[in-house]
This record gives structure tokens, C-alpha cells and sequence, in this order.
């Protein structure tokens, strides 16, 4: 968008003092908007051109009235004019929200005119349209008895044509025409049926890589790519574990789903939207340099999901989100609003630095287990009772296979912490946490559970490998250990879920009440860093122990937050996980 501040000089044809005659005013210039003023200059109200000059042309006697009525009309709906301090930002983002709205005064704070913004007029570089028929575009959905009225059917049937577009993809195209390179990789996350990706290609992009998590919308979207040979490569992976190379992407495309999509909603649950997108940054873990393309529904994303399928009024918008993007070290470069349904805000986020994280590539950061040395500890056991401890085995044992809190947890640790700092896993069960530890270069880890089977299975696998480790039989809600020069604590996984904790749980004993009682009995000294993650959705409930089953409670992972504070932690980070349960991992300190 390109706007004028016009100067003080330029006012004449704009402005028209109330107590004034009509015959005045130059009628010959009618701008597009007059601003009503006292004979101070002061700002009385806005009227627009369609709802003034009938009314001066038809009696010039009733001038006044007709204003004055005009005027209150006006204040009611209309933005009247915009601070000196941030004005243009905010004329920007009235012109896209309001398009009948042509000037915006800038006022004092007594509300006399400095100045007037106005819109001046946009050359588009860009104007194409996809190369579809009607016929082929009925055609491809027929084979998958899309109904008529079908969100997907009717995109391709009224949006092919660059003209078309609403304000924020026209806007993506504008910006991705005039400063990206067209040899650069795009990655088009959760593509749908891949009509943004041919408009990219429309353009001459030549490297686009695109996929969604519906099989039947990538399925159409290759139905496409053959009718006009697009060498588009669509895929099927999921928006928020994604398989493929991120490595060397310079431009990540996330377009009309943040906050509305089905997978989106599915994600969410019960957890806030600015917390799932903090988990999505983590898992882009794009490097420096790549562009990000964010659009946030602004009205909805002020709002939580719930299982019922409907949104709950929450607590942050849009701008809330600017924390998150500069955590994971991007800066916003541009952005536009668009009011072409809801009111939309489109983020362009660039990279300017990098979280150091561990190399995916580092084969120290692998467990040196063989799947056959894994199987013939197991074998000791029952395999079967302790089926979960052997899938993390066989699953988890390199880092890439991690999911998102541990990748966190990890890279966090050698970022922040020496090798030497003496770390406590809590509840290690099998030790797989700890030996990863071990494998980073950490030397002093102890570790220990309440279950002695899995202290058995842990000292194999450190036995097997001459690890160091010192993992023990414990009680995780009674240590005999000494805790007074621990400088990591771990509790990780089990917060909630694990049996010990829940055989502590009954209709008495709320999650909260007993975190509050864990937190009393580790009493570390100041400095010490405690990693804590939470079940966001299973911590809403209580254990049955008749029913083996959980029941809904009333605390979330952020009503644990005062019990953090009254035992004297702060937050000092945190990330969510979306992998499997939502859960969100806190990085406490003890001040």
C-alpha cells in the first residue's frame, strides 16, 4: 500500500469549517473525504464523498444540518483520525480494514489537524491468471465427488484469476514477485489442493515444494499438476512433524490455516494458539536468512478451541504473537491486513538468527545401541508390562526421532549449561534421557526411579557401553539423594501420567496440590534450573483409581504458575509440544 502525508498547506480542498457557508468551499475539487473543523482547526468529524455531496448539491441552505447529522453518523463506525506518534502504521491498517476510508487525518492531542494521510494509488507488477478451464476444474473434483458446495471447489472456480484474489494473497504474490529469487525453494506448508503453489509458479518460480496432511486434497492437487505438466512437487506429510528437508528452504509459506484450519483446530484442544505456534517455530527450525509467511486471523485468533468444536473467548490477538516470532529469532520486514472476510493480519518474518541447536547430523547425539543389543536387554523382562519403555527404545534413540520437548530440553542444556554442571534426572525410568545427556558430553548425571526393574534395564544399558552414570532406586516424592549442589533438575514425563504419580492421585489429591508437595520437598539451592513439562490436556483431569481413568478436573498447565512463584522459580522459557498429548515444557529458575 502507498500513502501521502499531505502538509498543512495542502488542507484547502479537504476541510470545511462548520460555521462556514457552502459558498466558501471550492466545490470544483471534491477530494474524496472532508474533515469538519471549528473555526480553531479543531476536528469535529469525517464525512466521505458518497455521503455528502447529494446533499450540497440538492439545497445549499441546509448545508449544516445535514452535516451535523452526517457527523454522527460517521463518529459512530468510523475511525476519525490518528495520533502523530506510529500514524502511518495505523492509517495503513485503517485503509485495509475499512476500504470506503480514502484520508485519515493526524491530530494533537487536542484534536487539531497536523496533518492528512491519504491513499495514494498501487502499480502491480503482478497479474496473472492459472491456466484451468471451468470444465477441467469440475472435472478434477468430480472424481472425488467433491459437493458443489465444497470450500475447496469454490476457491478454484471464483479465484484462478489474479484479479480476483483477496488483499493478503495478491499481497503474498507482490512481494514473493518483486524480492525473492526465482531459483529459491519454497516450501508451501499445508497446501490444501495446491492453488497458491501454481500461482507461484505462474510466476516463474521454479523450485516449489509443496504437501498437506489430507491425502485427498494432495491427490486433487496432483490432478492439476498433470493436466499442465507442473513439475510442483506435492506431497503428503503433516504441517507439524514434517519429514521432509528443511535445511535449505528459503521461503516457508504458511497461508490460510493459522488458527481455522481442521488440523490447526485439531491441534489446539484445549491449548492457546500463541503456545501451538510456539511449538510449529520450533519444529521450522529454518535457518538464517529464510523468509516466513504468516497470516493470523486476528478476531480468531483470540480465541481457544475446545473439543465441543467451537471457539472460547481468550486473551491474545495478532500482536501477541510478536514475542514468539522474535524467541525464535525472526523479525517482521512487512506486513498487510486484509478485511476480505475476516479480519487478517500477513506476517513477513525473516530469519536473523538461529537458536544454536544440536547438528542433526552429530552422530555423538545417537544412542550407540544396536536394535539387537535394545531387544536382548528387553528380553530379560517382561517385555510386554514394559512395552512403552522398549518402543522408546527402538523409536527414540536418535536425535532427529525425538519429538519437540526433548529436542528442546537438549538443545537448551548445551546452550545454556557447562559439561560439568551436575544434572538430577527424576524419574529417569529406563535412563534413555540421561545416556542422551551422556552422549552431548555432560559428565555428572544421576539418575533414579522408584521402579527398580527400570533401574535394572537402565544399569544394562549403561553397563553395556561403560557409561557413567549413576542411576539408583529412588523415590521420586521422598529423595534420599542430596540435593544441595544440583544444578539441573529433570522432571520430564511424567508429570500426571506416570503410575507413581498417579497412585499419589485420588478424589482428594489434585495435580496442582501434589506439584505444590513435590515442589516443597526438593528444596534446591538459588541458580538451579528445573526442566518441568506438563500434560496441557491430561492435567485437566484426576485419577480414578477404581476406574483407571481420568476425571475432568479444573487446572490447566498455566494454573501451575503460582505454584511455581510461591516456591521462588521463574519462568526463564518454555516450548509446547504437539507430537502426541499437548504439553508444554518450563524452563524454571530458582531465584
Amino acid at each position: 500500500m502507498q500513502i501521502e502525508i499531505k502538509r498543512i498547506d495542502d488542507f484547502n480542498d479537504y476541510i470545511i469549517v462548520l460555521d462556514s457557508s457552502y459558498n466558501e468551499y471550492n466545490k470544483n475539487a471534491r477530494p474524496e473525504t472532508l474533515f469538519v473543523v471549528d473555526k480553531n482547526n479543531r476536528l469535529l468529524g469525517v464525512v466521505q464523498k458518497e455521503n455528502f455531496y447529494n446533499y450540497i448539491d440538492a439545497q445549499y441552505h441546509n448545508l449544516h444540518t445535514k452535516i451535523e447529522i452526517e457527523i454522527e453518523q460517521v463518529m459512530n463506525n468510523h475511525p476519525k483520525s490518528v495520533p502523530l506518534e506510529n500514524c502511518e502504521e495505523l492509517a495503513k491498517r485503517i485503509f485495509f480494514i475499512h476500504s470506503n476510508i480514502k484520508a485519515i487525518p493526524v491530530v494533537d492531542d487536542d484534536f487539531h489537524i497536523i496533518s492528512i494521510i491519504v491513499q495514494t494509488s498501487q502499480i502491480e507488477k503482478v497479474n496473472c491468471t492459472l491456466p484451468f478451464t471451468t470444465v477441467e476444474i469440475e472435472s478434477v473434483f468430480d472424481k472425488y465427488n467433491m459437493a458443489k458446495n465444497n470450500w475447496h471447489y469454490n476457491l478454484w472456480l471464483t479465484q484462478t484469476a489474479y484479479s480476483n484474489l483477496p488483499v493478503a494473497r495478491k499481497y503474498l504474490l507482490n512481494y514473493l514477485y518483486e524480492n525473492i529469487s526465482k531459483n529459491a525453494k519454497i516450501l508451501d506448508v499445508a497446501c490444501g489442493t495446491g492453488i497458491m503453489s501454481f500461482f507461484f509458479e505462474s510466476l516463474g518460480f521454479k523450485n516449489i515444494h509443496s504437501f498437506d496432511y489430507d491425502k485427498t486434497l494432495i491427490s486433487i492437487a496432483n490432478n492439476f499438476a498433470s493436466l499442465k505438466n507442473s513439475r510442483i512437487n506435492f506431497k503428503v506429510d503433516d504441517a507439524f512433524n514434517p519429514s521432509c528437508d528443511l535445511s535449505d528452504v528459503d521461503v516457508a509459506v504458511f497461508y490460510g490455516w493459522v488458527g481455522c484450519a481442521h488440523g490447526f483446530n485439531d491441534a489446539l484442544k484445549d491449548s492457546k494458539i500463541d503456545d501451538v505456534l510456539d511449538s510449529l517455530f520450533t519444529t521450522y527450525n529454518l535457518k538464517t536468512g529464510t523468509y516466513v509467511f504468516l497470516d493470523v486471523y486476528d478476531d480468531l485468533s483470540n480465541y481457544r478451541y475446545d473439543k465441543a468444536k467451537s471457539y472460547i473467548k481468550g486473551t491474545i490477538s495478532a500482536e501477541d504473537l510478536l514475542p514468539i516470532f522474535k524467541k525464535h529469532g525472526y523479525e517482521i520486514v512487512d506486513k498487510c491486513y486484509d478485511s476480505s472476510y475476516f479480519i487478517k493480519v500477513i506476517y513477513v518474518l525473516k530469519k536473523i538468527s538461529i537458536t544454536k541447536r544440536v547438528s542433526q547430523g552429530n552422530e555423538n547425539c545417537n544412542l550407540p545401541f544396536s536394535i539387537e543389543e535394545i531387544e536382548a536387554i528387553f528380553n530379560k523382562y517382561d517385555i510386554n508390562y514394559y512395552s512403552w519403555h522398549y518402543n522408546q527404545w527402538l523409536t527414540r534413540n536418535t536425535y532427529s526421532k525425538l519429538p519437540v520437548a526433548r529436542k528442546f530440553l537438549l538443545d537448551w542444556l548445551c546452550e545454556k549449561l557447562p559439561k560439568e554442571a551436575k544434572i538430577l534426572d527424576v524419574a529417569c525410568g529406563t535412563g534413555v534421557l540421561s545416556l542422551f545427556l551422556e552422549s552431548l558430553g555432560f559428565s555428572n548425571i544421576h539418575a533414579f526411579d522408584f521402579d527398580k526393574t527400570l533401574i535394572n534395564i537402565a544399569k544394562e544399558f549403561a553397563a553395556l557401553k561403560g557409561s557413567g552414570i549413576d542411576f539408583e532406586v529412588d523415590d521420586a516424592f521422598n529423595p534420599s539423594c542430596d540435593l544441595s549442589d544440583i544444578d539441573v533438575a529433570i522432571f520430564y514425563g511424567w508429570v500426571g501420567c506416570a503410575q507413581g504419580f498417579t497412585e499419589r492421585m485420588n478424589d482428594n489429591n489434585k495435580i496442582d496440590d501434589i506439584v505444590d508437595r513435590l515442589f516443597e520437598t526438593y528444596k534446591f539451592n538459588t541458580g538451579t534450573h528445573i526442566f518441568f513439562d506438563v500434560y496441557d490436556d491430561l492435567s485437566n483431569y484426576r485419577y480414578d483409581k477404581e476406574k483407571e481413568s481420568y476425571i475432568k478436573g479444573t487446572i490447566s498447565a498455566e494454573d501451575l504458575l503460582p505454584i511455581f512463584k510461591k516456591h521462588g522459580y521463574e519462568i526463564v522459557d518454555k516450548c509446547c509440544d504437539i507430537n502426541n498429548l499437548i504439553k508444554v515444557i518450563y524452563v524454571l529458575k530458582k531465584v
